[in-house]
């Protein structure tokens, strides 16, 4: 479940970095997970000419991807492959999904869309993992699971010092935690703080990153900007 819902993520955050582009967000393709509404259903809810389907499955250390990208208009099939590697390609399988895609649609990459596909936040797989568990339990907006991920985003850290999505995650957690009243903002925004500085620090320039600080401005110093 967690690599499936991170992977299916990551690559609609690259595919969002085409300017060509207009891609629905992850929260809201997400409900669809396992729906039996057909393509032209979830086309017509989410006003989108495109649909990328797929699967993500795990052996061990063995990944399979599957993916499929269909034409609503007429219910072709636009491109489609099937990965099978080990999990310590599954960066350069993203970047290989998000090209092969531009490719099929005949978008037009400049150079920095290009480096931006290509290029991640880490390369340390492990601490990718951990990443991944940790928006995994992020996502489920509990106490519980928010604190889980929290533990998760610092084994990354851990694994990886520079990893910015790291600290980005420990950011929002606390902002969700302080949205849901779960705890107080006096005793949350130091540490929120600190992890978002940090991820600033490390790599300003990510989508992820910008977002947390927006959401971060707006939830724990009532600035909406």
């Amino acid at each position: 479940e967690y690599s499936c819902d991170g992977i299916t993520e990551d690559i609609l955050t690259s595919l969002a970095n085409i300017a060509d582009f207009k891609v629905t967000s992850f929260a809201s393709t997400r409900q669809y997970k396992r729906t039996a509404k057909t393509i032209k259903q979830i086309a017509g809810e989410l006003g989108v000419a495109y649909i990328l389907e797929g699967s993500v499955k795990r052996f061990g250390d063995k990944i399979r991807i599957t993916a499929q990208l269909i034409n609503v208009a007429d219910d072709s099939h636009v491109w489609a492959k099937n990965y099978d590697e080990s999990f310590s390609e599954i960066l350069a399988i993203q970047s290989k999904v998000s090209n092969e895609i531009a490719f099929a649609l005949k978008a037009r990459l400049s150079t920095d869309e290009k480096k931006r596909i290509e290029s991640h936040a880490t390369l340390n797989t492990d601490a990718y993992q951990f990443y991944l568990k940790g928006r995994y339990y992020w996502n489920m907006r509990t106490k519980e699971g928010l604190d889980t991920s929290i533990r998760f985003f610092l084994k990354a850290i851990s694994l990886d010092d520079d990893y910015a999505l790291a600290y980005s995650g420990i950011a929002d957690a606390y902002t969700v935690m302080c949205d849901n009243g779960y705890v107080s903002v006096d005793s949350v925004s130091a540490k929120a703080k600190t992890a978002l500085d940090k991820a600033l620090t490390l790599d300003s320039s990510l989508v992820e990153v910008k977002t947390s600080y927006a959401i971060y401005l707006s939830s724990m110093e009532g600035n909406g900007t």
